[in-house]
């Protein structure tokens, strides 16, 4: 009986022990490599009184944590930290709230790195935020970041062929750099220590916890550091001079621009047109509003979509890629997910910035175009400087003094500092227009290297136009010259150098765009990117001679159509291609060709859209009745192209199928386009397997076949819908807002990503729904911007450079009123990704 009483007695007392000591991972087993440890332990057990008790000969977690802590090598000067981390774990020990709150904070141990789960953030706002701080200040803590990467101790034998073979080691995994480039051997641990502690203590500290994990397996040696200062809990925030003096002068543009709105209103109905009536309504809200509505008549609408268009793929393409640089939980998936067809349209966006570059150079040509005489350079160079800097001013103003203020988050300091500390101390680089040159390492708002690229290329080809107009039968020729040297130059520059065919949006680039050593030799330098402005301003050039006459319908319907359709097809080509240098074997001569030849294809792509939108035969759309989608006319054409597709399928298994189609179709274009298209496939160099290719040799003929009739007669004669959707209406005032949304969408993304206190699970429409919200919040801001601040310096700087009449009689008042008409009309059709220029053409022009 006495044994049985005993033994339940015994396991009580264990019970118990193991309900209140508990600890995370309380029955591990200690970790391979800590034998030295353990045999020290087992030595003294004779003269240590243990707190917690031995689980099947085992260690407990906490008794280990206390030992590593112990026999650390601590300086005089991380004594205190030493001290108040040993009481946290002994009332851990005691299950105490202040060291229980504390500890629970800290993540027990990485998880999910294999799968590309970086961050291990623990939970930061219990650390920062216990209840007690106030009332006891000596169990404050504060939150740090540890950056750890994981290395073999002992180098490979040799490359395991397959890394994820399940019966080989995990360092196989570890040590595995897949294409996009994503490093699985490093991660970030977020830990709550006491606020004594400096840096070099939390590394120990950090390291005692790796090694009780997971990875702490033999074969991993840490490399463990510190690099952010540590958050500390309840600090208070202070705020700097820049705050209130963005605040001061935000406040002062509201009241000035209300003032003069009030002050315009009440005399809406007079007719003076003095310098104090320019200037109330130079500042007057609905004047600069009413303005972004008005259309121009230069037969170029379709521009107007397709710069808000291709902003949003722009913001679509930054919110994909810093939000998979930042704390995500499916990173493994992300990079799977990238190398499929998705990733063909998201790891070459950057392609669509050439966009803008073109329709800039085609918007200048069109300006220049219409000026009856060459205006003066250096007032037009300084008039498109203000035009452009304005806005770009206020954003870097808001960086500075704001962006640090309006969030926080494990992550939030060490992000923000890579955009604040450069913007405070190289703001002047980027207002002087040579930040993509000088100190490019440290540029202020990574994406604002556009900006001196266009203002450069400005420049530049106006000093050419001059050139040309003084000379003309040297300026063609110097024009073809600049062309080529401008498409040959970063083909030069990547083969010199090595360097990949473009600039990938891969995980290396997306964590720290200004690390990789093609952003600052190609990606951002204005004479490797010139070549799409050129060929956008020598295609304006162009389209101004033809619309000359008056008459805008050059091309005929069908060659019209057929153009866009090819410029569509050839813009997804340049797109898709891209991102295949991923996998492909590297080869420096075709990077290089590539490298010379995507962007301008690009560029000439968008311009032939243009063109044959704008100078085809384009009639409007009209109703189904008269589209031909009656009933009597819509059902013979489907039971004839029935029938057709019924005889192409026949034609897949006949040699002379091609042949057939091709005089069916009576056109020799698809064909040619069909075998172009399978060139395109080779390029995958897929694996042979004989079953894909006899279905892909049965199937490639008909339905190619079936697709290009589809398009050529159901398609094709309704492109008008092209033109009218890109013409719409509600793209005229969103186009124009779309250079504050380029210079301020970054910000935002930036702020909702790092905010986050948990690593996120990565979902393409979660993606596209912040995407939405942030294009809209960008676009509301850029509205601020252009009515609050950027209109009423353009359009003071109007009325400065604008000559004043001596006499101000009834009827030069009328004719002031005209002319003051024309000219902000002209200023409104002007936004900085278009050509920025008719309205200084005209003014210059008028003083002249």
């Amino acid at each position: 009986m006495k044994p049985i009483i005993v033994l339940v007695l015994i396991n009580f007392v264990i019970t118990h022990a193991s309900v209140v000591r508990s600890t995370k991972n309380a029955d591990s087993t200690t970790p391979s490599g800590n034998e030295a440890v353990l045999s020290e332990t087992k030595a003294d057990k004779k003269h240590e009184i243990y707190k917690t008790f031995n689980v099947n000969d085992s260690q407990v977690y906490l008794d280990d944590v206390l030992f590593a802590l112990k026999n650390q090598n601590w300086s005089d000067a991380e004594q205190p930290c030493l001290e108040r981390t040993l009481l946290m774990l002994h009332n851990l020990q005691n299950f105490t709230l202040w060291a229980v709150w504390d500890w629970d904070s800290i993540s027990s141990e990485p998880e999910g790195l294999l799968y590309g789960n970086r961050f291990h953030l623990g939970n930061f706002d219990e650390c920062m935020s216990a209840p007690w701080y106030k009332q006891h200040p000596e169990l404050r803590t504060q939150y740090c970041l540890s950056d750890i990467v994981l290395e073999r101790t002992v180098r490979a034998v040799k490359t395991a062929a397959d890394p994820f073979n399940p019966y080989e080691s995990a360092l196989n995994v570890i040590e595995y750099e897949s294409p996009i480039k994503r490093p699985l051997n490093q991660l970030t641990w977020g830990v709550c220590v006491p606020a004594v502690c400096e840096p070099r203590s939390v590394e120990k500290l950090t390291g005692v916890l790796l090694a009780h994990s997971h990875l702490g397996a033999v074969g991993l040696r840490a490399r463990i550091s510190v690099n952010d200062s540590c958050q500390k809990a309840d600090e208070a925030l202070h705020y700097d001079d820049l705050f209130y003096a963005f605040i001061a002068m935000t406040a002062c543009l509201v009241v000035i621009v209300l003032i003069c709105t009030l002050l315009n209103c009440k005399k809406k109905d007079s007719a003076e047109n003095n310098f104090k009536h320019r200037v109330i309504k130079a500042f007057d809200l609905r004047t600069n509003a009413s303005k972004l509505v008005d259309r121009n008549d230069a037969g170029t609408d379709v521009i107007y979509g397709m710069k808000f268009l291709s902003m949003c793929i722009i913001v679509n393409g930054h919110q994909y890629g810093i939000f998979n640089g930042g704390p995500v939980s499916n990173g493994f998936a992300v990079d799977k997910e990238a190398l499929s067809l998705v990733g063909l349209f998201v790891l070459h966006e950057d392609i669509v910035v050439d966009t803008f570059f073109m329709i800039s150079g085609f918007l200048t040509a069109v300006g220049l175009a219409k000026a009856k005489r060459f205006p003066n350079l250096i007032v037009l160079f300084f008039k498109r400087y203000v035009r452009l800097v304005v806005t770009y001013a206020v954003v870097i103003f808001y960086i500075c003094a704001i962006y640090p203020y309006i969030g926080s988050g494990p992550l939030w300091n060490r992000a923000i500092a890579e955009d604040t500390k450069p913007c405070r101390e190289n703001w002047w680089l980027n207002l002087l227009m040579i930040s993509n040159y000088v100190n490019s390492e440290n540029m202020c708002l990574v994406i604002s290297w556009y900006i001196p690229c266009d203002y450069h290329y400005f420049i530049v080809t106006v000093l050419l136009f001059w050139f040309y107009k003084r000379h003309p039968g040297v300026g063609p020729i110097a024009a073809v010259l600049v062309l080529l040297a401008a498409i040959i130059t970063p083909g030069v520059i990547n083969y010199l150098n090595s360097l990949p065919a473009i600039q990938l949006f891969t995980f290396d680039f997306v964590s720290n765009p200004r690390g990789p050593k093609q952003f600052h030799l190609t990606y951002i330098k204005s004479h490797t990117r010139y070549a799409p402005y050129l060929i956008g301003f020598l295609s304006g050039y162009i389209f101004s001679r033809i619309t000359a006459s008056g008459n805008l319908k050059k091309i005929p319907r069908k060659w019209a159509v057929l153009g866009a359709t090819f410029s569509i097809l050839i813009m997804a080509v340049v797109t898709c291609t891209g991102p295949m240098f991923l996998w492909r074997s590297y080869d420096v001569l075709e990077s290089a060709v590539y490298a010379a030849l995507n962007r301008p294809v690009w560029a000439t792509s968008v311009a032939l859209l243009v063109m044959c939108c704008s100078l085809g035969y384009v009639p409007p759309c009209a109703r189904p009745a008269q589209r031909g989608f009656a009933r009597h006319v819509l059902l013979p054409r489907i039971r004839s192209r029935l029938i057709l597709c019924l005889m192409l399928l026949r034609c897949s298994y006949d040699v002379n199928g091609s042949a057939v189609y091709a005089a069916f179709n009576r056109h020799v274009l698809l064909p040619r386009i069909r075998a172009r298209m399978i060139l395109f496939l080779m390029l995958l160099r897929r694996s042979y397997d004989v079953y894909e290719n006899a279905v892909y040799a049965a199937l490639n003929s008909p339905m190619w076949a079936s697709g290009a009739r589809v398009l050529a007669r159901h398609v094709l004669p309704y492109m008008p819908l092209i033109n009218d959707f890109l013409s719409w209406c509600p793209w005229v005032p969103l186009s124009r807002l779309t250079y504050g949304l380029y210079l301020f969408h970054t910000t935002l993304i930036a702020r909702n990503v790092f905010v986050a206190r948990n690593p996120q699970h990565s979902d393409n429409l979660n993606i596209l729904t912040s995407c939405i919200g942030v294009i809209f919040e960008g676009t509301l801001a850029s509205l601020l911007i252009k009515l609050f601040a950027e209109a009423p310096v353009l359009n003071m700087l109007n009325i400065c450079l604008r000559p004043r009449n001596s006499n101000h009689g009834d009827n030069s008042d009328v004719e002031n009123n005209r002319s003051n008409n024309v000219n902000d009309k002209t200023i409104s059709d002007n936004g900085h990704f278009e050509q920025n220029l008719p309205s200084t053409v005209q003014v210059m022009s008028s003083k002249m």
